[in-house]
């Protein structure tokens, strides 16, 4: 994967430049110039200014919503033929459709990779649009009705101060993968990864220590700046391999006891099945290090916390605002909410296909060490010290010997893997998974919360309903906004 990954790499590059450069074109035309146009009362020809904006808008979110399309796939070209030859099981598999053939697969994931790009300039457009049209007194003070009603009491921020958080928030999936990739992968590096791949290197020879806990699991690989920057650009397409390349990696380390490398005295490397647990283990946190960065660049702050204020605001708009509702802003809010949906059913997918990952390796990892504790209470029963393990070299604790290399020009280092170790990085997925399961419940029930508002806007009288009230009364909301907002819009 290492060798297609150079122009892969430039093209996800590309598209997340260009999708964010959109997003910010995007929040900075909005606030200083979009204003609302009134098509119906006025007629189509009138505010021209604002329908340009309406027009300007509209292709910019459009052109690079494309691009990220386009660069998506041809990114995933590069990948396509490595990727299906060690992925074969289950490669192109499909959320609640199960195995489909591989153009089936391509039409889903870009379908996917169009709802996630096309939310990265949207959320912009939102956030400029509410700081320049919608941050009015009664706004504001709906908004601070709806969290009393709701059984919080009060609102933490206004409304513009948590458009504005949860942007910034979302804007970490940019900026978080672009420091790492600009500060370990160098562009002429990237042009020419055939030049760059060490082929006289084992496979399973590491650049740096596995005792080093704390710093960052990624070695700063092409194949690792892909996957960044499908994540940053929201590409789903080429995001397949970031997930699926990985779990196959780590089920062929299980099935063929794939353990670390051996230097031989006269410098070959010999095979072993030794500490092939522990390959797994380091294996999966380095997964776990990407996905767990989807989960709350995704699920929490784009689909939980976004949506939740976008479906907020469009019910904000219906009921102060009813003379200029119209069901075109409905239909387009509804696309939005499928679009969502989509995305969200894939993640909830993948979430599930790590979880079941971790379970196995768990089923492995807690054998091999049963197996060890067994070992020793049985010599120490039967008094037996003298006996040791021949592949441990006399130390008892000793799990496994591995070989790193410090960057290309450095000679192999050699360290001690113990079973404490092995166990130290089991507990840390352990803490992993348990931490991904609490924070998808989390994201779960405030995209479950924004979903019951959304159907109830039309099954309440009113419009605006709270989970612990019901549908609640435009009468006491009204009487709320004329007493905090006398005479203001």
């Amino acid at each position: 994967m290492e060798w297609v990954s150079g122009p892969a790499y430039v093209w996800a590059w590309r598209a997340t430049i260009v999708v964010w450069g959109g997003a910010f074109f995007t929040v900075t035309f909005a606030w200083c110039f979009y204003q609302r146009a009134d098509w119906l009362e006025n007629g189509p020809w009138s505010d021209f200014w604002q329908h340009l904006a309406n027009t300007v808008t509209a292709v910019t979110i459009l052109s690079v919503t494309l691009f990220g399309l386009y660069a998506d796939d041809k990114a995933m070209s590069y990948c396509l033929v490595p990727w299906l030859q060690n992925v074969k099981e289950n490669s192109c598999r499909i959320p609640f459709y199960g195995p489909a053939t591989c153009s089936q697969f391509r039409y889903f994931s870009l379908l996917c990779t169009f709802s996630q790009t096309l939310t990265i300039p949207l959320n912009a457009w939102v956030l400029g649009n509410t700081i320049r049209n919608y941050s009015g007194c009664k706004t504001e003070a709906a908004w601070t009705w709806l969290w009393k009603e709701g059984g919080v009491g009060f609102a933490p921020l206004s409304l513009v101060q948590m458009v504005l958080l949860f942007w910034a928030l979302s804007t970490l999936q940019f900026i978080l993968p672009t420091l790492y990739t600009s500060t370990n992968i160098s562009s002429s590096r990237a042009t020419t990864s055939i030049n760059s791949v060490d082929l006289n290197r084992p496979i399973t020879i590491t650049r740096h220590s596995y005792k080093l806990h704390g710093k960052s699991l990624l070695s700063g690989s092409l194949s690792e700046g892909v996957t960044l920057m499908a994540l940053a650009s929201g590409m789903r397409y080429t995001g397949a391999v970031s997930l699926s390349y990985p779990l196959a990696k780590i089920k062929r380390i299980k099935d063929e006891q794939i353990g670390f490398m051996l230097m031989n005295e006269d410098g070959s490397w010999e095979q072993t099945q030794h500490g092939w647990q522990f390959r797994c283990v380091k294996e999966l946190e380095k997964l776990n290090s990407v996905q767990v960065k989807r989960l709350w660049f995704m699920l929490v702050f784009k689909y939980a916390f976004q949506m939740n204020v976008q479906v907020t605001l469009f019910i904000l708009k219906g009921t102060i605002q009813r003379k200029e509702f119209n069901y075109f802003a409905a239909g387009a809010e509804l696309l939005s909410l499928g679009a969502m949906t989509l995305g969200i059913a894939s993640e909830f997918f993948d979430l599930n296909t790590l979880l079941w990952t971790f379970w196995d390796i768990r089923s492995v990892v807690r054998e091999c060490i049963d197996k060890k504790n067994n070992k020793g209470e049985e010599n120490q029963n039967n008094n037996v010290n003298d006996k040791k393990d021949v592949d441990n070299d006399g130390k008892e604790d000793l799990h496994a010997r591995h070989f790193f290399k410090r960057g290309q020009d450095h000679d192999v280092e050699e360290e001690d893997l113990t079973f404490t170790d092995l166990s130290y990085e089991y507990y840390r997925i352990v803490v992993t998974a348990v931490f991904v399961v609490l924070v998808t419940v989390f994201a779960i029930w405030l995209i479950g919360y924004q979903m019951l508002k959304f159907l109830n806007f039309w099954t309440c009288p009113h419009h605006v309903w709270s989970f612990k009230n019901g549908c609640l009364s435009v009468k006491d909301m009204n009487d709320y906004l004329d007493n905090k907002c006398p005479g203001k819009q």
